[in-house]
């Protein structure tokens, strides 16, 4: 069944008006009821298409169905002879959502962490200034950092910049160093 024979039994007749594709026909709006108006591609998609150029109201013989008759989606299916498979989240089938799996990334070039470090180096530095304020008020009023936390924190890093440049390793590594006193990938773990 098309959308012109549904439109047709609902007692809204349409004559053709065209010859677009397989026939365009026109009539009156089931619901602005505008004359002439209403438009129907009955061989457009599965079941045809509708638009009112009134009202502005289109779609499918589904979507005619659900609005017009007040049915559900899976009652204008059945009505169309079409099969639904509805997923149904109560059933549980819905797809697994895919695992997360960790991806090795290499670190950034030389010249990317030296410019990452100065402009840390300088927002530190500034961070105690007056230009600074509106950011230290923001870490510890917004985030809840107090100024203490915020220091040794820094200083933190500070620590792992200089142990890295001794050991002559990252500072991934340097921080692993700090945390357990064996230097990764080396066999004795002091780095020799």
């Amino acid at each position: 069944m098309t959308i012109l024979e549904l439109i047709q039994l609902d007692g809204f007749p349409s004559k053709k008006a065209g010859s677009t594709g397989s026939g365009e026909y026109a009539g009156p709006c089931p619901w602005c009821g505008g004359e002439d108006r209403f438009r129907v591609w009955p061989s457009q998609g599965e079941f045809g298409k509708y638009w009112c150029r009134g009202c502005g109201r289109s779609g499918d013989a589904i979507q005619y169905l659900r609005d017009h008759r007040r049915m559900t989606y899976r009652e204008a299916c059945h009505q169309l002879g079409r099969e639904v498979n509805l997923p149904s989240t109560l059933t549980g089938s819905r797809p697994a959502k895919p695992q997360w799996e960790p991806r090795v990334t290499a670190a950034p070039g030389d010249l990317w962490q030296a410019k990452a470090r100065k402009l840390v180096d300088e927002a530190v530095h500034h961070l105690w200034t007056p230009t600074g304020k509106p950011m230290l008020d923001f870490l510890s009023q917004r985030r809840g950092l107090i100024e203490a936390t915020i220091y040794v924190h820094m200083e933190f890093y500070r620590g792992i910049k200089a142990i890295a440049q001794f050991l002559g390793v990252h500072e991934r590594t340097a921080q692993a160093f700090l945390y357990d006193g064996k230097i990764p990938g080396k066999k004795d773990g002091t780095g020799t």
